[in-house]
């Protein structure tokens, strides 16, 4: 039986506004990177924004353009880990519209964990396998030395990394992720966030991977129930469209539809055109 797990807010006119104007600064942002490869960060951080305020005003995703707004964030995305290695003096990647040529950086902050993790979801919801594999053999070290996080971000990093490249021991790396992620052993983040964001997603996974459908689909009701707990829990969040899509949860979701897990769950919150990745044959990479 499908369980519904309805969106919160209602889009308005204003927001279509605010969608087109991220379209617009991201393009901008776009168009001088490559004379600027260290507003790289800032230029993610404007592809989330434009994807994110195009599933705020798209819900379902129905038209191509609000699908391919999270490939264009991938394509940046990932490049902040391809310019910011130290295997050439220039690298060139396809993003947007046309191939730029980006002068390589030495390590930045914004080469974190955190924009890490928002890079691989991105990659496995379009199914971009090589991006993908790309991310997965960055030394977590190098992770840990651009940016201070949890700890817990790192194990669950390794997690990730170690599940893509069928690395050894899985189960073990898992469990400490989990023991990492209990409130008493977090510091940069909220106990709210850490429960409602960042731990439903590993839940997911260990239901995915060791569980079995019945418990994958009661844990991704539960992490996109947190999601809206998070998003609306808040008057001052209750009309951010980074609420617009669980990012996470819809990432694992695809792994698990990919895996050929009946998925029992319906949320504009993991877009269905986005789940099936029915639209990818339309977008160049």
């Amino acid at each position: 039986m499908t369980v519904m797990v309805a969106h919160h807010g209602h889009p308005g006119k204003t927001d279509e506004v605010r969608a087109q104007e991220a379209r617009s600064d991201l393009a901008m942002r776009l168009s001088s990177l490559e004379d600027m490869p260290d507003s790289i960060g800032l230029t993610f951080e404007a592809a989330l924004r434009a994807m994110y305020l195009s599933f705020w005003t798209d819900r379902d995703a129905d038209y191509f353009a609000t699908c391919a707004s999270a490939a264009i964030a991938l394509q940046v995305g990932s490049a902040i880990f391809e310019v910011t290695g130290d295997n050439a003096d220039a690298i060139e990647l396809f993003i947007l519209d046309k191939t730029r040529t980006l002068p390589m950086i030495s390590a930045r902050t914004f080469a974190s964990a955190s924009n890490w993790l928002s890079a691989f979801y991105l990659a496995v919801i379009c199914r971009d396998q090589a991006r993908m594999t790309m991310l997965c053999k960055i030394p977590v070290d190098r992770l840990r030395a651009a940016s201070r996080e949890d700890e817990f971000v790192y194990l669950w990093v390794d997690v990730l990394q170690t599940f893509w490249l069928r690395g050894d021991g899985l189960a073990s790396r898992l469990l400490r992720a989990m023991e990492a992620s209990y409130p008493d052993a977090v510091r940069f983040v909220s106990e709210g966030y850490l429960q409602t964001i960042l731990y439903p997603p590993v839940h997911l996974f260990h239901s995915l991977i060791f569980k079995g459908e019945s418990p994958f689909n009661e844990a991704l009701k539960d992490a996109l129930e947190f999601h809206k707990v998070y998003w609306t829990s808040d008057i001052e969040r209750f009309d951010d469209a980074t609420g617009a899509i669980a990012l996470a949860p819809l990432a694992i979701a695809c792994i698990g539809y990919d895996m050929e897990v009946a998925i029992e769950v319906e949320s504009d919150y993991i877009p269905r055109h986005m789940l099936k990745g029915d639209w990818l044959e339309g977008f160049r990479y």
